[in-house]
């Protein structure tokens, strides 16, 4: 589905070699146990992929899946979401609840670097609100996160909201993170959120560039391609033309009209 919506070439099916290794004993052991119950789903990863990736990565999986009282059958395809879903799954080992929220913005056009770094300017922001309002003030999550990310093939943008929480708290904390982040929407960014944006920001840039001009003067015949130092250079220029109301207005151009909302969450066992 996703190669044929995007023509992403990250979709292309694996070669007769890369996967000669699976019999088809194997292949159908995996297809009746991956389709046999979207509750009961084992994952089998093959490849080089980073462990901060593949929680999210499963589930938004899980996210997407149409929820369905029937089992489905072997071999059939799942039944990907076209506009919401939600699916809550009993097989947490610890004894608190994981919860996933993706929105999915379609962009519709390419997004800029100046786009990126304000809609970062703003997700600096809202972290920090649910931080204060979801873990602090209402004292039932243990940790929550906000990341935004854009997708380049897709020209996609996704907000992920993550939160672990006491088991019977999960439904009550997701409403009010989702309250938090619409009344975030509405008041924008202040000057002073976007002053120590850019001041982190360009501290980060300095340390950078600092780290990758001493590794260039121990190695000096070294092959090495190192960052184009004009890349720091455009992105300085864009960090000091930020201004609120440049922020504010792209946050509300892309993020006011999610197009699908998924959510996960794993509940203990």
């Amino acid at each position: 589905m996703y190669e044929t919506r995007y023509a992403d070439n990250r979709t292309k099916l694996p070669q007769a070699n890369q996967i000669a290794q699976f019999t088809a004993a194997d292949a159908l052991a995996a297809d009746r146990q991956l389709f046999s119950s979207p509750a009961d789903i084992t994952f089998v990863i093959v490849g080089n992929v980073a462990e901060d990736k593949l929680v999210a990565l499963i589930t938004r999986y899980l996210g997407s899946i149409k929820h369905s009282d029937s089992p489905l059958a072997a071999g059939k395809p799942l039944t990907r979401a076209t506009d919401n879903a939600s699916v809550t799954v009993k097989e947490q080992n610890e004894p608190v609840a994981q919860v996933s929220q993706w929105k999915r913005y379609n962009s519709r056009t390419p997004v800029n670097l100046a786009t990126r770094m304000a809609l970062d300017a703003f997700n600096v922001a809202l972290a920090k609100d649910l931080r204060i309002n979801i873990r602090e003030q209402a004292s039932g999550a243990y940790s929550v996160s906000s990341r935004l990310s854009v997708d380049p093939q897709a020209k996609d943008i996704s907000h992920l909201l993550a939160f672990t929480c006491q088991p019977e708290r999960h439904d009550e904390l997701l409403t009010l993170a989702n309250e938090v982040m619409v009344k975030r929407l509405a008041k924008g960014i202040s000057e002073q959120e976007l002053n120590e944006y850019q001041q982190n920001v360009q501290r980060s840039l300095d340390i950078q560039q600092r780290s990758v001009q001493q590794l260039a003067n121990t190695i000096v015949n070294s092959l090495i391609q190192y960052d184009d130092p004009a890349a720091w250079t455009e992105q300085e220029q864009l960090l000091k033309q930020m201004t609120v109301e440049n922020v504010n207005t792209a946050v509300k151009q892309y993020l006011s009209h999610p197009v699908n909302t998924y959510t996960g969450v794993l509940l203990p066992k």
